[in-house]
């Protein structure tokens, strides 16, 4: 596969990252990295810092379904109007919520670096709730259909 501008805005497409992202990311100027992607061309260092960046974008996988019982026990603790924070990001241009964390700062879900996700902050904990259950019956649903086309 040729690497070229084309394949970086790809790359930073599919997970849900913009040009000034992966300045913040990989300290290049937001210019020099534009005229990558426009003319497909910068220096060795450059590349190879950019390369390196994008190549740190974690693969994403869904919390286990037992977070929506640590969710369900922190709402019986508190109450469903308790704000928290949900961390999200793109992997193959796929949403995924992965992360939250409570009011007392405790973090459940996936076991992924939260350095390159997005977060939402001041979301309810009854809304977290509804977005992770919304986001496994849609992952079962799909993971059905799959079974299903096999058989």
């Amino acid at each position: 596969m040729k690497i070229n501008g084309q394949w970086i805005e790809q790359k930073l497409s599919q997970n849900g990252f913009t040009v000034q992202d992966l300045s913040d990311q990989s300290g290049l100027d937001v210019a020099e990295i534009q005229k990558m992607i426009e003319t497909s061309e910068g220096n060795e260092l450059d590349w190879n810092t950019v390369l390196s960046t994008l190549n740190q974008y974690p693969a994403l996988y869904a919390p286990a379904n037992d977070l929506l019982t640590i969710i369900e026990g922190q709402m019986e603790q508190s109450s469903a109007d308790e704000p928290c924070t949900i961390f999200y990001g793109v992997n193959q241009s796929d949403l995924l919520f992965v992360a939250i964390q409570f009011s007392d700062l405790s973090v459940h879900g996936a076991n992924v670096s939260r350095d390159y996700l997005h977060r939402i902050d001041q979301v309810s904990l009854g809304q977290a709730y509804a977005l992770f259950q919304a986001q496994a019956d849609a992952i079962a649903n799909a993971g059905a259909k799959l079974k299903n086309n096999r058989e």
